[in-house]
């Protein structure tokens, strides 16, 4: 079973998992861009030795959601594939053609905006922030190219409002000590901004990445003794997507608070 599989089984009633899906045909289709468009989110996948992703291209796996631990990890990493669509024959409203032409993109920030949907329908409510986080980020994309941007879109500031806020202490301290506590779905509102060679602003399409954070939900529960050695690799990204044998995380964490489903602390 790989991970997607056991994380779907693990985390996700069918009916939620069918909800995620629908939520991200929609969420994730945002205004047609006149100048940069976000592809997706790509994935990092151990299993076919792709921790790292060299030059970004549409053939790249991506994936439509993601899970973030918090007992494991604060950050969520996202590596997105961007597009430079400035092409000669096209017109961009308030740009003259002629300033289009091989006009590198000068990448300056990323926006993120946080929602709960299930506050709209009575479900768990976590905490998230109420305003825009601005991240700076220095890069550039090439005309008729794709560039792979990686950044947190969850961040440990972010984080801890997610685990310390009013809400969210409430829902956290009213689970069961267990690892099957109900995962939250946030979702993450993401646009990139940069700059043409003449200075115009230019931003991305809005992309809407669904995240759903938990405590203890990525822990294999398998193995009967959590202190023994592990036998696994370290996933991609510690704490995010992939299942955590329970004897990686105690031998790299040394908490049984945090490693053992069977007495996790809330």
């Amino acid at each position: 079973m790989n991970p997607q599989q056991y994380l779907q089984k693990k985390l996700m009633k069918p009916v939620i998992v069918l909800l995620s899906i629908i939520s991200c045909l929609f969420a994730c289709v945002a205004e047609k861009p006149h100048v940069m468009f976000i592809h997706g989110n790509a994935r990092l996948d151990l299993e076919l030795n792709a921790c790292a992703i060299g030059s970004a291209s549409l053939d790249i796996k991506t994936i439509g959601w993601g899970v973030l631990d918090l007992n494991l990890s604060r950050e969520y990493q996202m590596n997105t594939i961007v597009e430079n669509k400035t092409i000669a024959s096209e017109t961009i409203p308030g740009v003259n053609p002629l300033q289009i032409n091989n006009n590198t993109i000068q990448v300056s920030v990323v926006r993120f905006d946080y929602r709960v949907p299930d506050a709209d329908t009575g479900g768990p409510v976590v905490d998230v922030p109420q305003t825009t986080i601005i991240r700076h980020l220095p890069d550039s994309i090439e005309s008729q190219s794709l560039r792979m941007l990686s950044f947190p879109s969850i961040d440990p500031n972010v984080a801890d409002v997610l685990l310390n806020g009013p809400n969210s202490k409430a829902y956290w301290a009213s689970q069961p000590v267990e690892n099957q506590v109900p995962p939250v779905e946030i979702l993450v509102d993401i646009q990139v901004e940069g700059v043409l060679v003449d200075g115009t602003l230019v931003r991305s399409n809005r992309f809407t990445y669904p995240i759903y954070v938990c405590k203890g939900c990525l822990l294999d529960d398998s193995p009967a003794d959590c202190t023994a050695p592990p036998t696994t690799d370290i996933p991609c990204v510690f704490g995010q997507d992939d299942v955590v044998d329970c004897r990686l995380c105690y031998n790299l964490k040394g908490d049984l608070d945090l490693c053992d489903p069977n007495q996790l602390s809330f």
